[in-house]
């Protein structure tokens, strides 16, 4: 699976710091598919979020109204990669995106966005097969479940030429609808520097502290979570991660 293709592969912990390090500084950032979270790299600089979905696209408006920075609007990653001109943004970001598109559909666009983006593109996505899947309603966060949380497509290292990837075999504990991996998931992101800007992020001592806290917190709750009850481990989680978003917020 991994055959043919210079990866270098990091802990959970390690992953989550080293890719600030590959991220450079710039002043105009698109940020495609950012859903409830956009990027949280590059802050106070200008910024075009791309929502498809209505209801993450009108949290997305209600957040940032009145952030002279912050445009949003309502695009698939199909649909902008057709309408923006060439190197008219520094840097792409596609977290946690490619994954809920299908991936024809999502090479196309990508490609064309290779030639918008003047300094980098980043991605991130799941290692392989991982499905997801809602069997109610309402998604953890306790929003409407919608067509484009389902993954549809599938991703591996070899997927992306000249790209540099930075991957942990061991990244994803619990999973999108709130239940456990009894196996975790793979991550990686893939990076496609076109240009230097020069300058590239730092991270200081206490983020990367926090960092490491929550990625040891994520693993000891997953650990716990393993030996109850799917339905009440899933309940449980739903309710730390409706808790942790009132008070992170977008």
């Amino acid at each position: 699976m991994y055959i043919n293709k210079s990866i270098k592969w990091y802990s959970r912990v390690k992953l989550n710091k080293e890719i600030w390090h590959h991220v450079q500084v710039v002043d105009r950032v698109l940020d495609i598919g950012c859903g409830l979270e956009p990027q949280r790299f590059l802050r106070g600089i200008k910024v075009l979020l791309s929502e498809p979905c209505e209801e993450y696209y009108k949290h997305l408006k209600s957040i940032y109204n009145g952030n002279k920075n912050v445009e949003i609007i309502k695009t698939t990653m199909q649909q902008i990669s057709d309408i923006l001109l060439p190197e008219s943004y520094d840097t792409i970001f596609l977290l946690d995106v490619i994954e809920h598109i299908d991936k024809v559909e999502a090479l196309n666009a990508l490609y064309k966005l290779e030639k918008i983006a003047k300094r980098q593109i980043i991605i991130r996505c799941p290692i392989g097969e991982v499905p997801q899947d809602y069997d109610n309603g309402i998604d953890p966060w306790g929003y409407k479940i919608n067509s484009w949380q389902k993954h549809k497509s599938s991703w591996y290292p070899i997927d992306f030429n000249d790209y540099e990837i930075l991957a942990c075999k061991n990244y994803s504990y619990i999973t999108g609808n709130g239940t456990i991996n009894k196996i975790p998931t793979g991550e990686m992101y893939a990076i496609k520097n076109i240009s230097s800007s020069g300058k590239y992020l730092t991270i200081g001592k206490r983020k990367q502290s926090i960092i490491s806290l929550y990625d040891m917190g994520m693993a000891l709750i997953a650990f716990v979570l393993k030996i109850i009850p799917e339905q009440i481990s899933r309940n449980m989680i739903n309710i730390v991660i409706k808790r942790l978003w009132k008070r992170v917020g977008a």
